[in-house]
């Protein structure tokens, strides 16, 4: 809900904002409601399980995941891949993907006015400062997370 509730203050901001969700989830009904009982049809677009997702991703100006709790989450590590910039809870494994003010930036858990604050910072920042620019973004996926970096990373843990 934290996801289409910054949504709805966004798009009130900006009634040309576009939000997508991939995936499926316990509350889907509940969104779809939500999203129908405030007028978010035309802003906010459920798009359900896709196995295109990182394609549909390099579309995105902001990546957005508001999860409660995460372990490593592949989404942002293909957010990083397309070159698109991160806001996120700061929450276990999210927090080790995004670097703030590098790639994105975090919120609290649930706070919806920091996750629009921190959406709403990284269009300006793009569009006023030339700041979160795909090449940017893209490095840090290249510098930490491709499979070389990771099994490098593994490696190191566990050598004596």
């Amino acid at each position: 809900m934290t996801f289409v509730r910054i949504a709805q203050t966004i798009v009130e901001h900006n009634p040309l904002a576009h939000f997508v969700c991939v995936g499926n989830g316990d509350l889907h009904d509940t969104v779809a409601r939500f999203v129908a009982d405030n007028g978010l049809a035309n802003n906010v677009h459920l798009l359900g399980y896709r196995d295109d997702a990182e394609r549909i991703v390099t579309a995105f100006d902001v990546y957005l995941l508001t999860s409660l709790y995460e372990g490593l989450p592949y989404s942002l590590v293909e957010a990083l891949r397309a070159g698109v910039p991160i806001v996120a809870t700061n929450v276990t494994g999210s927090n080790e993907v995004v670097q703030p003010g590098v790639n994105g930036y975090l919120f609290k858990v649930g706070d919806v006015d920091d996750g629009v604050h921190q959406v709403e910072r990284i269009i300006d920042e793009r569009s006023r400062h030339g700041k979160f620019c795909h090449d940017t973004i893209r490095y840090t996926y290249l510098d930490k997370f491709t499979s070389g970096c990771m099994l490098d990373s593994v490696q190191q843990s566990y050598s004596l």
